[in-house]
């Protein structure tokens, strides 16, 4: 399904601060867990290629961060904190970034619901809720296919 697109959020000057992969809605919304806001001025939104194949944009999207560098790494002006295409690859994470995160999870109990999840095409959903919403399938459904490995299926 040729359905993504990848998008720029521009600075004042037209320079891009942010380059991510979309479907729907995704370039002008703020979800909960993203440190990058959209920015105010939705003319500073810009649709860099659409129509694209999920792989086709996990591959414009790390080719663009690429091309204009992270300022983490001190290769460029983006605020990127991955390289693209699965949303971490090439993360720096510091002590205290991986400390916090163990001790949120501490203690927790894992529970089916928020498993993540890989697909066949290395895709990873970070629930299987979301897996199966996006691919218009039943939880379980997604879940037999992770638990048989059926079609590169499997659990993180």
């Amino acid at each position: 399904m040729l359905i993504y697109y990848v998008y720029a959020y521009l600075r004042t000057d037209g320079s891009p601060y942010y380059i991510g992969k979309g479907c729907k809605n995704r370039a002008w919304v703020k979800c909960s867990n993203d440190s990058i806001r959209p920015p105010k001025d939705q003319s500073r939104i810009v649709i860099l290629e659409s129509k694209l194949s999920e792989i086709g944009a996990f591959a414009i999207e790390r080719r663009m961060i690429e091309w204009y560098g992270r300022k983490d790494k001190d290769t460029g002006i983006l605020r990127n904190m991955t390289d693209g295409g699965d949303g971490t690859i090439g993360v720096i994470r510091t002590e205290k970034h991986k400390k916090a995160i163990s001790q949120a999870i501490k203690g927790r109990k894992q529970t089916w619901r928020i498993r993540a999840v890989k697909g066949p095409d290395g895709t990873i959903y970070p629930m299987i809720k979301d897996a199966a919403k996006f691919l218009q399938m039943t939880d379980e459904g997604v879940r037999y296919r992770c638990s048989v490995n059926k079609d590169g299926w499997s659990f993180l």
